[in-house]
């Protein structure tokens, strides 16, 4: 019992030192104040500085916001004149790619065709120079391979099986 007398105890002072210390703080902060008037004309001064001053700066930040609303605006002009310029190059380009695609498509005809044509002409180069008891390469292929090479159609040279030498295809046309 005796040491739940000394806890209680202790816990008592504690409390009364933290009210004290409260109280003489207080007194500290606001009771010297009391003692002199307060100057309401040097409060009044200062709060008319300060409304002032938050006036100023409302202004200020008006001008700024009309500022802002005005680049916001011009802004918004240059996007969608931006826009409109994107999507007029994006059809070109896409009426450009569709005309390269068309294109495409007609030479690929054009290379199949004279493929087509060629195929007759070395089957009889081939009969006509090769002897009869060699076996004959299958001529399609090497057409084939010649035309699919990186060279421009119309200027690509077609070997003959039979020979080693390059026939232009320009003076195949001729004959």
């Amino acid at each position: 019992m005796t040491k739940e007398r000394k806890k209680i105890i202790s816990y008592l002072v504690v409390v009364i030192i933290l009210f004290g210390g409260g109280v003489g703080f207080g007194y500290y902060i606001w009771g010297l104040d009391k003692q002199k008037k307060p100057d309401y004309k040097k409060y009044l001064s200062k709060t008319i500085d300060y409304i002032s001053n938050i006036e100023k700066d409302n202004q200020g930040f008006i001008k700024q916001i009309k500022r802002l609303e005005t680049d916001i605006a011009a802004t918004k002009k240059d996007v969608k004149a931006a826009q409109i310029q994107f999507d007029a190059q994006s059809k070109n380009l896409q009426d450009k790619s569709a005309s390269f695609e068309k294109e495409k498509e007609q030479l690929q005809a054009k290379i199949n065709q004279l493929i087509n044509k060629l195929n007759p002409v070395k089957q009889n180069i081939v009969e006509v120079k090769s002897p009869a008891g060699e076996e004959k390469k299958p001529v399609e292929q090497e057409v084939k391979s010649t035309v699919s090479g990186e060279k421009d159609p119309a200027k690509q040279e077609v070997q003959s099986p039979a020979s080693e030498e390059k026939i232009p295809l320009e003076e195949k046309r001729g004959n």
